[in-house]
């Protein structure tokens, strides 16, 4: 239908032809697809950022083995889409004794991002020279990352928007003008 309207002739009786419940639905059809390409993009740049994590584990690993004796380094990441966004979260690992067993239980706490889209260097200030070095590689691209997913909620809130503007337009019981 909605291509049938864009080749239609202007001018005339084929442009009557066309009602109010035609054009709410071309516009409505308009922002699922939009709303869907939005999602679909997050769900790239998340995949990213899952990429860029792993990338993250594996130059930990690596330099965990090669500067052993320059201390330890409990700072871990991880990137994924919750709520309409994407989260790239650093946190730090406390390991601590069980009672009664050798093991050991680890605690995690995340690191507080704050303004902006990066996190700020002086939060791993305490981390060996090894580990800050692939923290700052690693938050480099997250923090672009994590731009582009703002820029995409941007987008998502205009789209829903421009939706209330159609209800305005086209509401249902109605006399439009």
């Amino acid at each position: 239908m909605i291509r049938q309207m864009a080749k239609a002739p202007r001018g005339g009786n084929d442009d009557e032809a066309i009602g109010d419940e035609d054009l709410a639905m071309a516009g409505r059809d308009f922002i699922k697809r939009m709303l869907d390409l939005v999602d679909h993009e997050l769900s790239f740049v998340t995949l990213d950022g899952k990429k860029r994590a792993d990338m993250f584990w594996e130059a930990s690993r690596s330099a965990r083995k090669e500067y052993s004796g320059e201390g330890w380094c409990g700072i871990g990441t991880r990137v994924r889409k919750l709520n309409g966004t994407m989260l790239a979260e650093w946190y730090r690992n406390k390991p601590a004794a069980r009672s009664g067993d050798a093991g050991k239980t680890v605690y995690s706490s995340y690191i507080r991002k704050g303004a902006g889209h990066g996190y700020d260097p002086s939060c791993f200030a305490k981390e060996p020279l090894w580990a800050r070095q692939i923290v700052a590689i690693t938050e480099k691209r997250y923090a672009l990352l994590r731009e582009r997913a703002a820029a995409l909620s941007k987008i998502r809130a205009i789209l829903r928007g421009y939706g209330r503007l159609l209800d305005k337009c086209y509401g249902e019981g109605e006399q439009n003008p």
